[in-house]
């Protein structure tokens, strides 16, 4: 019996690593997407959705550097869009994201493009 409970322990545990590494694949996936074409203006439309798909699966992964870029990218396209309320709101949340790091890297380029913005 305790090795049948072992057995269905051992199963369980490693189906959740293998979704864990899958969202993270998806993950890197969508971020090289992003990284890719966040500039070409065909594709625009695609950047808002893949940001928001990005942003869920940073979540579920408790990645806060893909977090961080997801809601970068969904900045950028708010701001192509002259949205410019809404990117100002996630551009808050990756200065949030980088100050809880302490990421003394990525704040001076958060703080570029807040200044492109105009603010």
């Amino acid at each position: 019996m305790t090795f049948k409970l072992t057995l269905i322990a051992v199963l369980f545990c490693t189906s959740l690593c293998f979704a864990q590494n899958s969202d993270s694949e998806k993950l890197d996936a969508l971020v090289k997407w992003l990284d890719t074409h966040y500039k070409i203006h065909s594709d625009s439309t695609q950047i808002g959705s893949n940001s928001r798909k990005a942003i869920q699966l940073s979540k579920t992964t408790n990645n806060q550097e893909s977090l961080a870029t997801s809601y970068h990218y969904l900045a950028f396209y708010h701001r192509e869009y002259s949205k410019l309320d809404s990117a100002l709101f996630y551009l808050k949340k990756v200065k949030d994201i980088y100050t809880n790091l302490n990421d003394d890297f990525y704040m001076p380029l958060a703080k570029l493009f807040w200044l492109s913005l105009g603010f």
